[in-house]
């Protein structure tokens, strides 16, 4: 008896202890996630800044990204432009920090918060006159682009500065679907609405070639015109070292007499050029500390006063979908970004809103519930329309209410269009011997994935996107003071330059995030004494954390069960997921 009671016993023991393991695991997570190490900055410390690091528009260092981070495998820290804004300003003042280093062989960033970026270094520059320097094994496009900011450029010797221009290129899927006999029903409104050509076409249609072709121009000539201002060389000297592939010599010569770097130099040879600026001893390292890693004793001067009356910044990036986010901060969810527009309209201390928009669009629905909200807010507050890497399609039709918009020069915009496409493996069920039949009460029942849609359902998708293009036309003319012809001309799908956007009356201002907010602060005559404050608000509660936990499980058994290809899985199965009311404002354009 005396043994049943010990073996019970160490079974309910050991039964708690199983339980407990999950949540000690989880409080493990969630502390090392919240924990973050100040770093001690002593007297010669150069600041670094890695373009290789994920930078994006807004920070997201929050302990549920982090524990998602932790549980994926992935522990890069996606940091954000408002934050470095920030530690430059501070660091320019900090009498330890000696200067900046550049790093990196290319960027992750999109070409519009590279060009944010690099303003922000010479911001710096201009502010103290501490050095800058740039220090790449490598170096392309993006790298060449923010390192022409720097006062010197090194590169290993045996490196390449690989400038490429700009490219453009799509995968095309109608053959690979015809021969599996894998069909899609697409519907769109526009010429040049290109983003399900490579469901129906082998190649670029004229129209999308056409505007790639436009859009990736202005792109480079702006990357190539600041690059030779900065370097005091020719445009076309720079064209010549493109088209000539000169890059491609095997070392940094060519570069070199060209002007695009300095010197030739190994890391530790550059190493002497930071010691003879931080007035430190050959033999001694100075310290070189990650810009997001910095920390000044006056932290707390990054806000402007303490005043009661607000400026709002609005960040609305990543893909837009229907409905509530279920722990994605990533992308834009409807009914999540139209109630905080809406608490914002009814908050008597906001007294104007920046909405900080990089997004290809998405849901049609959804875009239009953020434009009624914005339209709302607008006729009680200034809405400034903050434009990063993209605000195209979906991502144009929430900015076109506001009363001002700024973008960048290389910001891809427009897109006003619309499509509507149904996927269908009729063909290839019927080719693997899979049979299907229907049942309905509807005499044109909606059947769709497994057949191709029948000519009433399809006239009605048909008329749905008409209506919802005409719908967005209008949105525009009304947002923009235009007539309904003028939007059509420049709409049909069509994407633009920021540049082009500028000139075709799309866009108010060129401009970053900071002359938005000095726009609303101006428009809003809230003076001197008011806060910046971003929205909407990260949630770093146990709810968020275990729904990102969620997220990082379901990452880490697909990348169990098909590796690198999980991530394609991924992109295919949100181009192909069918939001509701089955039509889509969304932009596909890629520039590289």
């Amino acid at each position: 008896m005396k043994q049943f009671f010990l073996t019970f016993a160490a079974v309910i023991l050991g039964g708690f202890v199983l339980l407990a393991i999950p949540f000690i695991i989880l409080n493990a997570l969630v502390t090392v996630a919240m924990s973050s190490a100040d770093t001690e900055i002593k007297a010669g410390t150069f600041l670094k800044i890695d373009l290789s690091d994920p930078i994006s528009d807004r920070d997201m260092d929050t302990p549920a990204h982090r524990v998602r981070g932790y549980m994926s495998g992935d522990n890069s820290t996606e940091h954000g432009l408002n934050t470095l804004r920030d530690k430059l300003t501070l660091a320019a003042e900090d009498e330890n920090v000696t200067g900046l280093m550049i790093t990196g062989t290319d960027a992750t960033a999109n070409f519009a918060n590279l060009r944010d970026l690099r303003r922000a270094i010479v911001e710096f520059k201009t502010a103290c006159g501490k050095p800058v320097y740039y220090f790449g094994s490598s170096m392309g496009n993006g790298a060449a682009y923010v390192a022409s900011a720097a006062d010197s450029i090194f590169v290993a010797p045996e490196g390449s500065v690989l400038l490429t221009g700009c490219t453009s290129s799509k995968l095309y899927f109608k053959r690979l679907a015809d021969k599996y006999g894998l069909g899609f029903d697409v519907i769109k409104h526009g010429k040049y609405k290109s983003a399900v050509e490579p469901y129906f076409r082998d190649s670029m249609s004229d129209e999308d070639r056409e505007q790639t072709m436009r859009l990736i121009t202005v792109l480079w000539d702006e990357m190539r015109d600041t690059i030779a201002s900065a370097r005091g060389i020719a445009p076309g000297a720079i064209d010549d070292y493109v088209d000539n592939l000169k890059g491609l010599s095997g070392n940094v010569e060519a570069a070199q007499k060209l002007g695009l770097i300095d010197r030739g130099a190994y890391y530790d040879e550059f190493q002497n050029t930071l010691r003879a600026a931080s007035g430190i001893k050959d033999d001694e390292n100075g310290d070189i500390v990650n810009v997001f890693d910095y920390k000044a004793d006056n932290d707390a001067e990054m806000l402007p006063t303490s005043g009661v009356d607000k400026i709002a910044v609005v960040y609305a990036c990543g893909q837009i979908y229907d409905g509530k986010s279920a722990g994605d901060d990533a992308n834009i969810y409807g009914d999540d970004l139209a109630a905080t527009l809406r608490e914002l309209r009814k908050n008597s201390d906001v007294k104007a809103v920046v909405m900080r928009v990089n997004s290809p669009g998405g849901s049609a629905l959804a875009s239009d519930l953020i434009w009624r909200e914005v339209k709302m807010l607008k006729a009680e507050k200034t809405v400034v329309v903050s434009m990063g890497g993209y605000a195209a399609s979906g991502g144009y039709y929430i900015s076109c209410a506001a009363d001002h918009i700024v973008a960048e020069p290389n910001t891809i915009t427009g897109s006003i269009g619309v499509f509507g496409m149904i996927p269908n493996a009729g063909k290839l069920a019927d080719n693997m011997g899979v049979s299907f039949d229907v049942v309905s009460s509807s005499k044109n029942p909606i059947v769709t994935g497994i057949k191709p849609l029948s000519e009433p359902v399809l006239n009605a998708l048909t008329n749905s996107v008409e209506t919802t293009y005409n719908t967005f036309v209008s949105r525009v003319s009304d947002g923009r003071g235009l007539s309904f012809e003028a939007v059509d001309s420049i709409g049909g799908g069509r994407v633009w330059a920021g540049a082009d956007a500028l000139s075709n009356g799309l866009v108010d201002q060129l401009g970053n995030l900071d002359d938005a907010i000095d726009y609303a602060v101006e428009q809003s005559c809230v003076g001197d004494d008011f806060k910046v404050e971003a929205y909407p608000k990260l949630d770093d509660s146990m709810t968020a954390i275990m729904k990102q936990m969620g997220l990082s499980v379901r990452a880490g058994i697909g990348n169990a069960l098909l590796g690198a290809e999980f991530n394609q899985v991924e992109k295919m199965r949100e181009r192909l997921k069918t939001p509701e009311g089955l039509v889509w404002a969304v932009c596909d354009l890629r520039a590289e």
